[in-house]
Formats: structure tokens, C-alpha cells, sequence
């Protein structure tokens, strides 16, 4: 069991207070890399142009089993898609629900093609396994999670990204430790875990945020809408804070 405090409608908020930057646009961007990922023989890797492209107008879609065929259908009941689902970021095809669970489980930040340390982040612990931690300032799950932190770094190295996903205030802290980061880590680290925003010896938001926007942009491609949300060393995803911090790094949960 998990646990998530949700703020879907401020993420296009928090962009926008950082950059003006649409999803449309990110869409087009990250369209090139989605092409080479694609399967073999689906597309000529000599045109590299896209003939056409239209969003389709649903929610969402989902994965049904029904009289041994597997098909997509959407929330709506509109549309239904047959044939196969690729997963481009674990290179899988997916043939039934419970595989396309398991892959939803998991991010490969390699596959990906996401370098989190491209992102603007802060590491605590000195373990030699990483573990990606999506906070937000303002948020009490993450606030409780980083509480169980400390007993876990010597084995673990925890990359805690904030995200302003909280509202004008979280916004404000985010600015905050991101400009102080560079000149005070530790300071920077430790008020970000406290949430006690005073121990910053840098109170100016005004410095180079380029990392918190790529963070804002990477979490909306990688859909996430709530926070925290872990990554853990071997890939497993918890969208939430986990019951159990250590049993779930270890695979018990």
C-alpha cells in the first residue's frame, strides 16, 4: 500500500512558472527518439519525416482480455485498437494485462533515454545503490519519507528531485534549494528533507533553474501526477510512498 498527495492540476501551473513550455511542443520533441525506438521494419530509417500525426481525442485507453483476444479500448468506449502493443521503453511486446502490469512496474531510466543527473537533484546517503526519489516541496507523504531516509544511506544513495507540485509556495522552495544547491548541498539537502526552508543560507530565487524545468518536463513525460514517486535501484516503481521504505528497496513489498 501506498501513499500519494496528488496535485494534477498545478504540474502545467508549475511549468509554466518556470518556462513556457506546452505539451504539444515537448510531444514534437520527443518524437525523433520514440521513432528509432520503434520496432524493426515499421518504419524506412532512411525518412526520418512524419507523414501525418493527430492526437486522439480520449482520456486514456485501457487493456482488456475478453473470449481469449486482447485489445485496447478506449475509457470512452470510442475507440478499440487490435493488433500488438509495444512497449518502446522496455523493448517488450505486450500480450496480456498482467505483462503490461508488470512493465508499468518498472522504469529504465537508460531506455528511457532520461539522464537524471541531467535533472536538477540532490543525493543523500552514500550507498552504492541509487534510488530516484520525485519529492515536492509542501508535500507530508514525501516529507514522512525522507524521514526514513537516514537509516537507509549507508546502503542506498538517494537522488531526491523536487518538484514544485504543491502551489505557490512549493514553487518558491523549489527556487530556493535549487539556488542554493550549487554553493551549499548539504544545506540545500537538509532543508528540502526537513522542510524547514530557513536553514538556507541563499534566500535569492534568481540563479540558473534549467534543471528544475528538464525535471518539470521529464515527470510529465514519464506521466507522473503525484508524488512521491520512487524508482528503486533495480527498477521497480512506486507510484506513492511505500508502506515499507526498506522491505519495498529490498523486493519484499
Amino acid at each position: 500500500m501506498t501513499t500519494t498527495y496528488f496535485r494534477k492540476n498545478f504540474i502545467a501551473a508549475a511549468i509554466l512558472a518556470f518556462a513556457a513550455i506546452s505539451a504539444p511542443v515537448m510531444a514534437a520533441e520527443q518524437l525523433p527518439t520514440a521513432m528509432k525506438n520503434l520496432p524493426p521494419g515499421m518504419v524506412d530509417p532512411n525518412k526520418e519525416a512524419v507523414d501525418a500525426m493527430q492526437m486522439i481525442p480520449s482520456e486514456g485507453f485501457q487493456m482488456v482480455e475478453a473470449n481469449g483476444k486482447t485489445f485496447l479500448l478506449s475509457i470512452d468506449g470510442r475507440y478499440m485498437v487490435r493488433g500488438e502493443l509495444h512497449d518502446l521503453w522496455s523493448g517488450q511486446t505486450i500480450s496480456s494485462v498482467k505483462q503490461l502490469t508488470d512493465t508499468m512496474d518498472r522504469l529504465d531510466f537508460e531506455k528511457v533515454g532520461l539522464d537524471v543527473q541531467e535533472l536538477f537533484g540532490l543525493d543523500y546517503g552514500s550507498g552504492d545503490k541509487q534510488v530516484v526519489v520525485f519529492v515536492a516541496p509542501g508535500c507530508p507523504h514525501c516529507h514522512t519519507l525522507m524521514q526514513k531516509m537516514p537509516e537507509l544511506a549507508s546502503e542506498y544513495t538517494f537522488r531526491l528531485i523536487p518538484l514544485p507540485f504543491m502551489g505557490p509556495e512549493s514553487v518558491k522552495h523549489t527556487k530556493q534549494v535549487a539556488c542554493a544547491a550549487d554553493r551549499y548541498p548539504e544545506e540545500a539537502t537538509q532543508a528540502l528533507m526537513s522542510e524547514n526552508y530557513d536553514l538556507l543560507p541563499v534566500k535569492e530565487e534568481m540563479c540558473d533553474l534549467d534543471g528544475v524545468r528538464k525535471s518539470l518536463i521529464s515527470s510529465k513525460i514519464l506521466g507522473i501526477k503525484g508524488v512521491p514517486y520512487v524508482v528503486s535501484h533495480d527498477k521497480r516503481v512506486s507510484r506513492g510512498a511505500p508502506r515499507d521504505l526498506k522491505a519495498f528497496l529490498e523486493g519484499g513489498e
